[in-house]
């Protein structure tokens, strides 16, 4: 197929983009479940954590957050994870991570933040 007009064709690779973020939360009986997709970043953060506090304000018992579709984590992700968990351990809330990447993993552990989530090996 030919080149649209304006268009030039390089023969260097372009990098990958990013899937754009997304979290969906759905309750199901007393239960939050969080699906996160994309960067868990400085700029998506906030939103996701003021919608977990949020629903952490509903009567739940649990709230489980599914990072499988995570691709990346910054500092700004992780403090959202730790203010979340600090949080539903305040309300009495079981606070689960699951589908946690080996990159993923690798971070929580460098920051010694592993065993607090539950996912030390």
């Amino acid at each position: 197929m030919a080149p649209e007009s304006g268009s030039r064709k390089s023969d260097t690779a372009q990098a990958p983009t990013a899937p754009p973020f997304r979290y969906d939360i759905v309750q199901i009986d007393d239960r939050a479940e969080v699906a996160v997709r994309g960067e868990l970043d400085l700029d998506n953060s906030p939103g996701l954590l003021r919608d977990v506090l949020a629903n952490m304000e509903l009567p739940i018992s649990a709230v489980t957050l599914d990072l499988e579709r995570v691709t990346y984590v910054d500092s700004s992700g992780l403090g959202t994870l730790v203010a979340a968990k600090h949080r539903a351990d305040q309300r009495g809330i079981a606070f689960t991570l699951v589908g946690v990447s080996p990159q993923t993993r690798r971070i929580f552990e460098i920051t010694d933040l592993a065993e607090m989530f539950g996912i030390a090996d």
